[in-house]
């Protein structure tokens, strides 16, 4: 189970990694992480790590402006004009591929199903890491709700992407509000890859997982 004991400072995470089996860091992960600047705003957070990660300003210089801002689907109205949209895995990568048509993002699992086990998801997360491609994953965070809970209960979810891993862990750069003397290196959670696991296969919604597919015709991201 998650707690604050999870957190990891730069200093206690280059002690710990000498004792990981396996270690692997996603390569120049730190140049590539940004601060989040809106509580809620974690997934557009993500997705313009993932552009950074690809080298998007190459082609399109100016993508970065304003960027979570731009594509927080939260602004934006559902068909009956009342209600917003919410920011997920479907919502903010269809806003941005409206305005960067060949920038594709791919959610695993591609459709919602039950099949999709916890397993699936870390077997998933490990091979698209050994293929150096940076992902992010979803997945609900304490208070956790009795398994009984009416549907409604209110549920906590957080969108982190890996920037490293072990055998038996993974290592999330959590998004921080941190603007102002933003150090990456002091917004670092370890997760065991069992808790992962155990966390799908108990308890619902933050399920899945981005990354990016493409980000200009016929030119795979890897």
């Amino acid at each position: 189970m998650l707690t604050t004991d999870t957190m990891l400072t730069m200093k206690m995470f280059q002690g710990l990694a000498i004792m990981f089996d396996e270690y692997k860091e996603y390569p120049g992960w730190e140049s590539y992480v940004v601060p989040q600047r809106d509580k809620y705003g974690c997934i557009p957070t993500g997705c313009e790590i993932l552009l950074r990660a690809a080298k998007a300003e190459d082609i399109y210089p100016k993508i970065y402006d304003e960027f979570q801002e731009k594509f927080d689907c939260r602004s934006d109205k559902q068909p009956n004009g009342v209600d917003t949209v919410p920011n997920d895995f479907d919502t903010v990568p269809n806003k941005i591929k409206e305005k960067y048509p060949d920038i594709n993002f791919k959610r695993e699992p591609s459709e919602k199903h039950d099949k999709f086990t916890g397993k699936d998801k870390l077997n998933e997360i490990e091979k698209l890491f050994k293929d150096n491609i940076f992902t992010l994953i979803s997945f609900h965070i304490p208070p956790y709700p009795p398994k009984d809970a009416p549907k409604g209960t209110p549920r906590a979810y957080h969108t982190m992407p890996i920037i490293a891993m072990d055998k038996h862990n993974l290592i999330l750069f959590n998004t921080p509000n941190e603007i102002e003397g933003f150090n990456p290196h002091k917004h670092l959670m370890l997760l065991p890859k069992n808790t992962l696991v155990w966390i799908h296969d108990n308890h619902e919604g933050g399920n899945d997982i981005l990354y990016l597919e493409k980000i200009k015709r016929s030119e795979t991201i890897r």
